[in-house]
């Protein structure tokens, strides 16, 4: 998306690649993430071609920093750094950083954070789908390695 986004605004905009301390931590967020993932509406297969992250870490790690380092180099590429802010928004002064960058003030020290990782959300939806998920994907991380070996296509790309 940052090369149609660039490709229309270029250097007269400001893009901002979010990241998570690094392609582990991702992939544990996106397995945290997927706990609650609807058993017939999951997107994560949409977008990954996997139904479940579980099982194929060094897959999503690897998806994790090919992104990364495709975007840094299409800003190299392009003369346009100055453009790119790359933050990590748990670090501290992250908000800062931002400020500088966007050139504005804010009134926050940090960013909020909702959703922390082991809360159980309420509701009967939520719960079903966690508890589905709980014995499922320990499952899917075992057999799914052996069954599908190579990266599925992302037509997307």
């Amino acid at each position: 998306m940052y090369q149609l986004l660039f490709s229309e605004y270029g250097k007269d905009a400001k893009y901002i690649l979010t990241i998570i301390r690094d392609g582990g931590g991702w992939y544990n967020s996106i397995c945290r993430h997927n706990r609650y993932a609807h058993p017939l509406k999951n997107k994560h297969k949409k977008l990954y071609g996997r139904y479940y992250p579980h099982g194929f870490k060094s897959e999503h790690v690897d998806y994790y920093n090919k992104h990364f380092n495709d975007v840094v180099s299409y800003f190299e590429k392009n003369n346009a750094m100055e453009n790119l802010l790359v933050i990590d928004c748990t670090q501290e002064g992250a908000v800062k950083k931002l400020e500088d960058f966007l050139g504005i003030e804010s009134v926050v020290d940090s960013f909020p954070h909702k959703n922390k990782a082991n809360a159980i959300r309420p509701g009967f939806s939520f719960r079903f789908k966690y508890f589905y998920n709980k014995i499922v994907q320990p499952i899917y991380a075992a057999v799914a390695p052996l069954l599908f070996r190579k990266p599925p296509p992302r037509s997307w790309q």
